[in-house]
């Protein structure tokens, strides 16, 4: 059992698998949502879908360092591999730009005529499709490869049954993955307009379920909310709360590595009468803020109705536990630094001590911004709730944004080489 949540918990830690669950999530939802007649699971599933896009956004970098280390191929055994592999790589690079172009659009920070948004819409579309063609191509052509040594092995002497057997796994994995891409290309085109191969000729329930299937194999085969407050561009200000909007979408799959940690931490006896509850809280208090989370999502997405009256005590338990776990986190972490800058000044410090004590007061003053924003999302009379402008909550919360991130390089940089 704890190797299957450890499994579960890596893959949902990982970018792309955490992809995979949340596609399988979103093309379940409108299915499901397309079955009953029910908007309220459709729009569930697009606002998974939404997320997915908006995650995509920062994946230019990753993506073009992997294109320039592809360079043309030459690693590959034959030149149609290679030419395959550059023309996947250009199209993938090039249907990025396009799809936050569109976005923008969307948003209405960028401007264009109906026809030229069309245009771009369905060059998003038919970049998408062309990336899934190539991706099959190149699927095809492995699976020639690992049919051809199949043969060999089987023609020589003492068979290799070990090396068949792997042999015989990879060719299935690879039938699978083409069998996923023949019915993303069948989605894919099905999205472009009419008098494209079949574009628009499937219904929204067929493509649910076509797109359905194909994220089980798939899963199967393994800063501008401040500056919009503060320019009052409206484009902005939706942009960012759909980012936020985004990361509550993700966040509904936390649970497995929250509970994880609650179980590893136990009851605290190790850290004492005082620390050991504090600990416990902290947990408590995120598996509680994950929950309410999820029953604002749902109630956003017309899921679950309730009275104004409840709406409005959930928004507010959500802002109350979202400042608890923080507050305690605070807490727990000025101990951390009072450790950290006692070792500091130990005759017998270890030589990471004064990346330790970074890395404490990095994090310590992260939690400190989290606190001053989250509170101030309160209503009036939770301490500083509502009194801060909207500039100076988000200040904190960039602030909090970027120190979080020299936190993160900071800690891969003194991860030990495995």
């Amino acid at each position: 059992m704890s190797s299957v949540t450890d499994d579960i918990c890596d893959m949902l830690d990982s970018y792309g698998g955490r992809d995979k669950v949340v596609r399988l999530a979103c093309y379940s939802l409108k299915l499901y949502g397309c079955l009953r007649g029910d908007k309220g699971w459709q729009k569930a599933g697009s606002q998974l879908s939404h997320a997915r896009m908006l995650l995509r956004l920062f994946d230019d970098l990753p993506t073009l360092m992997g294109t320039l280390s592809y360079g043309l191929g030459k690693h590959e055994p034959t030149l149609t591999d290679a030419a395959l592999g550059v023309l996947a790589n250009l199209v993938d690079q090039l249907f990025l730009p396009v799809e936050k172009v569109l976005w923008f659009q969307e948003l209405g920070i960028l401007k264009f005529s109906p026809k030229t948004a069309e245009a771009l819409d369905t060059t998003s579309t038919v970049l998408w499709a062309a990336g899934l063609y190539l991706g099959l191509f190149q699927t095809l052509q492995s699976i020639q490869r690992l049919l051809w040594t199949r043969d060999c092995l089987q023609q020589s002497e003492d068979k290799c049954s070990d090396a068949k057997k792997k042999l015989d796994v990879r060719i299935m994995l690879q039938f699978v993955t083409a069998g996923k891409l023949c019915l993303d290309i069948t989605q894919a085109v099905s999205c472009l307009p009419a008098g494209w191969l079949w574009g628009e000729r499937i219904g929204a329930t067929k493509v649910a379920a076509i797109a359905t299937s194909s994220s089980v194999l798939s899963l199967a085969s393994y800063i501008c909310k401040l500056w919009g407050s503060t320019s009052g561009r409206e484009g902005l200000l939706r942009a960012s709360a759909r980012l936020v909007a985004a990361r509550s979408t993700t966040r509904a799959l936390d649970d497995a590595a929250v509970v994880k940690t609650f179980v590893q931490y136990g009851l605290g006896q190790k850290d004492g009468p005082f620390w050991g509850p504090l600990g416990v809280a902290g947990c408590a208090s995120t598996l509680a803020y994950l929950q309410v989370d999820k029953l604002l999502w749902l109630i956003d997405c017309g899921l679950v109705t309730v009275s104004k009256d409840t709406d409005y005590k959930c928004r507010v338990a959500h802002k109350l536990f979202w400042a608890l776990y923080s507050a305690i986190g605070l807490v727990r972490s000025i101990r951390e630094l009072h450790k950290a800058a006692e070792e500091l000044k130990s005759s017998n410090r270890r030589k990471c001590a004064p990346a330790r004590f970074t890395q404490a007061s990095l994090f310590t003053s992260k939690l400190l911004c989290d606190v001053i924003h989250t509170v101030s999302y309160l209503p009036e009379g939770y301490l500083w709730g509502g009194r801060l402008s909207m500039p100076q909550a988000s200040g904190a919360a960039t602030v909090s944004a970027v120190l979080a991130l020299i936190h993160h390089y900071h800690a891969k940089r003194l991860a030990p080489v495995s």
